[in-house]
């Protein structure tokens, strides 16, 4: 038996598994699984299912993006009268200056406000049809008071506030 052979076969099945469990996240939705962790979770079992959701979505290394929040989550338990982490709500009925924001956003982007929600954590405005944001435009969301987060795919963006 060749020591140094099987020596790099197991090495090899041990990159493997470890690589199986490896998961990449959007910095936004690492903070908002942390988030569910220390205040949505209720129980060690809810952490469980939603690693396994992470894991199976991950597939062949694909980053994770807010968009998989609700899949991540899903089919954890609730208790009658918890609070749902985001519900969809109509532009009208953000905050004066949230909504002027995302109006003037839209503008300079070019993009569409595709979907605004409120939750547990704030807004959400979701943008689409546009894939390059100027610097100038990276500034304006910067310098504003109410960004708490910003996440680009390919199609467009998003906003928590």
């Amino acid at each position: 038996m060749n020591k140094k052979k099987v020596a790099s076969e197991l090495a090899s099945i041990a990159k493997m598994l470890v690589a199986s469990d490896v998961l990449s996240f959007s910095v936004p939705l690492l903070i908002r699984v942390m988030e569910y962790a220390k205040e949505d979770a209720e129980t060690d079992m809810d952490l469980h299912v939603a690693v396994e959701n992470m894991l199976q979505l991950s597939g062949e290394g694909k980053t994770l993006e807010m968009g998989d929040y609700d899949k991540i989550v899903a089919g954890q338990s609730k208790t009658a009268g918890s609070k749902i982490a985001a519900s969809e709500i109509d532009l009208d009925e953000l905050p004066a200056d949230k909504k002027q924001f995302a109006q003037k956003l839209s503008s300079y982007t070019r993009a569409r406000i595709s979907q605004v929600f409120d939750g547990i954590h704030g807004h959400i405005v979701v943008f689409k049809g546009m894939n390059r944001i100027e610097p100038a435009v990276l500034l304006f969301i910067a310098k504003n008071r109410n960004v708490r987060w910003f996440e680009g795919d390919d199609d467009g963006f998003s906003i928590g506030m």
